[in-house]
């Protein structure tokens, strides 16, 4: 069975046991915005930490409550704007996979790569970027990936200046990083006025990543993705590791646009890397757009 065939048909099954609030061995990868709605309220609403099920009616795999992100940077006070320490994210990345451990290898879905999330913390002292740039979890099966994502804050709730990053397994998120440098994002803007979809379009944009929704070329092209919370508006983008491969860029940025059901009138602006390191705090010009 092909990891898309295994996230397409474990679609379905996923949604109703989330709204059962039980996480099974058949947890599932959406293929359409409106699973992502439903998935995405149940987890604004709370509901996507299950309870224990009841003796006899046992499943075959229960996820005990882990602590979410936002609970362990502070669990004393429940406020969200602590920052979250390293120790917090070594928790949550045990849980989850304490959590995803309790299925059976032979059940599990593999995804085509393993993927790495990674947490950019904000801060205002004056650093280096990259000690506010930590690892939260690893993973390479559907199972492992609802396991994380279900207990980890949403995105609209990170504190201004907070970015999440997947990206495959051996690549940072960084400009510099050797596989990145020679690339560049698709960069969807997410105005105030409509910054509940930010956790619609991340969501979506994750399940197009690990279910591998491009064609085989383009798909090799795609290192990652970024999800930046900020004052003046939220941004998801989606990094390629070649700016030269129009063709192929351009044809990611199209899948991107369709699987988020964007309107054709919403630009999708396609930046260059090293233009945007160069241009520092000036705007970056746009190379492609669809």
């Amino acid at each position: 069975m092909t990891t898309g065939t295994a996230l397409s048909r474990s679609h379905n099954h996923h949604q109703q046991q989330h709204e059962d609030q039980t996480l099974t061995s058949s947890s599932t990868l959406s293929n359409s915005m409106s699973s992502s709605n439903s998935h995405y309220s149940s987890h604004q609403n709370g509901t996507s930490n299950p309870s224990p099920p009841s003796a006899g009616n046992q499943p075959q795999i229960s996820a005990p409550p882990l602590p979410p992100l936002q609970h362990s940077a502070n669990s004393q006070s429940g406020n969200s704007n602590q920052p979250v320490t390293t120790a917090s994210l070594s928790q949550l990345s045990s849980s989850a996979t304490s959590s995803a451990g309790m299925v059976d290898d032979e059940m599990r879905h593999p995804l085509e790569n393993v993927w790495v999330l990674w947490f950019l913390q904000a801060s205002a002292t004056p650093g280096k970027w990259e000690d506010n740039l930590k690892i939260v979890h690893k993973f390479s099966t559907v199972e492992d990936f609802w396991s994380l994502f279900n207990h980890i804050k949403p995105a609209s709730q990170l504190v201004k200046g907070c970015d999440y990053c997947l990206f495959k397994d051996g690549i940072i998120p960084k400009w510099e990083d050797e596989k990145n440098k020679q690339g560049g994002r698709w960069v969807l803007p997410i105005p105030k006025t409509i910054k509940e979809e930010v956790d619609k379009y991340w969501l979506e944009t994750l399940l197009c990543l690990i279910g591998e929704a491009f064609d085989d070329d383009a798909g090799a092209l795609v290192n990652g993705c970024v999800v930046s919370v900020r004052p003046r508006g939220d941004r998801v983008s989606i990094w390629v590791g070649s700016k030269e491969e129009e063709h192929l860029v351009t044809q990611i940025g199209k899948k991107i646009k369709e699987r988020l059901k964007l309107k054709p009138s919403t630009m999708l602006n396609f930046q260059a890397h090293d233009d945007a390191i160069t241009r520092c705090n000036s705007v970056t010009k746009n190379m492609y757009q669809v």
